[in-house]
């Protein structure tokens, strides 16, 4: 009987292939339908309103041509479901746009002995295009006007949280800011550096649009002039999962992942997880633990971090201290080696044997007095010595490299 009807658009029929796709019932094209949706949703998602008309267009001139689309002329009733379906997921994706500028984000930003930036920093947050923030202001111990500073935002801004600690050092700060958020997001930002007014948008609708645990953006190095922050920027995402996650670590995505400053975090990728307190290099001592703890980590290429660059900060000069990033990894070198992922371990292998050729020089220039530690890294460059030349992931340059550092043929 069905293909006895006549066609409602006219078009010559195959009664054959429209049998065939009524057998397969209403059931079949829905689940199609729906696969169809997700796609659509999926990148409308991810561009911007040219594209997700573009998109739209062509998805559903495919749809049309590859089941034929005299099928529908014979079936009204699932030409308006589509319809309604299309309906259906702009409007709950408006709905969504909507409720997610509602989610509270809590930005903790540590604070020491930064008056000449301090202001900078603040203006920066205090006017994201993302407002509903909580700001988190941790001044720890500083003994010049920072704290004054401090003040005259906190009578400002009604959404400033000022909390003031005896030097602690920056992980302490951190701990202490986490430690009194409320919301279920977190952004760091160190106190001498700046951000775009979209930098939190950005990281937001990176996390939530991609499903991510995780949202990580660009910087730039800056040094005395100031940047644009009002300048917005088209980005490209990129997303990744499992294994891949670690290898972010290791690529040219490697600051861009071990850095804390640069991302917003899901409040639950942190729990069981505090930096630690009394080192630097602290977030080479978190990231795998973070990584390990997020199912997806999304990236945007906006460059919204403003990574500001000053002669007296703790990245400047050297210290004995330095030492600590070689703690942490062999901590990564532990990490990949339990998991069983030999070539990451490799990668952490490499960087850990260098770590030790090049701290080892640096102690001798400017900490010569520690001799159990200089004695301590010695050992440790014979322990790992035959592991090192013998690893066949490790780039056969990366070792003749090391031998030119040994021999002093390069520094």
């Amino acid at each position: 009987a069905f293909g006895k009807m006549n066609s409602i658009l006219y078009f010559d029929s195959d009664v054959g292939y429209i049998n065939e796709i009524w057998k397969t019932g209403i059931v079949g094209l829905t689940i199609i339908l729906y696969f169809f949706i997700k796609l659509i949703n999926k990148l409308l998602n991810n561009s911007d309103d040219a594209l997700r008309f573009l998109i739209i267009s062509i998805f559903v001139s495919t749809l049309v041509v590859n089941i034929k689309f005299y099928v529908f002329s014979y079936n009204p009733g699932m030409t308006i479901l589509i319809l309604i379906s299309f309906v259906i997921l702009l409007k709950k994706r408006s709905n969504n746009q909507e409720l997610k500028e509602n989610e509270l984000i809590s930005v903790i930003i540590p604070i020491y002995n930064v008056e000449n930036e301090l202001s900078r920093c603040l203006d920066s947050v205090i006017n994201q295009t993302y407002v509903n923030l909580e700001i988190i202001l941790v001044n720890d111990g500083s003994t010049d006007n920072s704290e004054l500073i401090c003040y005259k935002y906190l009578e400002e801004d009604n959404r400033i949280v000022y909390i003031k600690q005896k030097n602690h050092g920056l992980s302490y700060a951190r701990n202490k800011g986490i430690s009194v958020a409320k919301a279920n997001y977190y952004v760091f930002i160190d106190s001498d550096d700046y951000v775009n007014v979209n930098f939190i948008k950005e990281l937001y609708l990176t996390l939530t649009n991609n499903e991510a645990d995780i949202a990580v953006c660009g910087f730039e190095k800056v040094y005395e002039e100031n940047h644009d922050i009002l300048k917005k920027q088209n980005g490209v995402i990129c997303s990744y999962e499992g294994i891949n996650k670690y290898y972010n670590v290791y690529n040219e995505f490697d600051m861009f992942t071990t850095v804390a400053w640069n991302k917003i975090y899901k409040k639950e990728i942190f729990k069981n997880i505090k930096y630690p307190i009394s080192k630097i290099h602290e977030d080479e001592f978190v990231v795998l633990k973070l990584l390990e703890n997020a199912n997806r980590v999304s990236y945007s290429s906006c460059n919204y971090y403003y990574y500001y660059q000053r002669t007296n900060s703790i990245t400047g000069s050297y210290k004995y201290n330095r030492t600590d990033i070689l703690e942490a990894l062999q901590n990564k070198m532990n990490f990949f080696k339990q998991k069983e992922l030999n070539r990451l371990y490799s990668y952490a292998l490499y960087d850990y044997y260098y770590q030790l050729y090049y701290q080892h020089k640096m102690l001798k220039l400017y900490c010569s007095n520690r001799t159990k530690k200089i004695f301590k890294i010695e050992k440790e460059i014979n322990y790992y010595k035959k592991e090192f030349f013998l690893n066949i992931y490790i780039n056969p340059l990366k070792k003749i490299k090391i031998l030119l550092i040994k021999f002093k043929i390069i520094k």
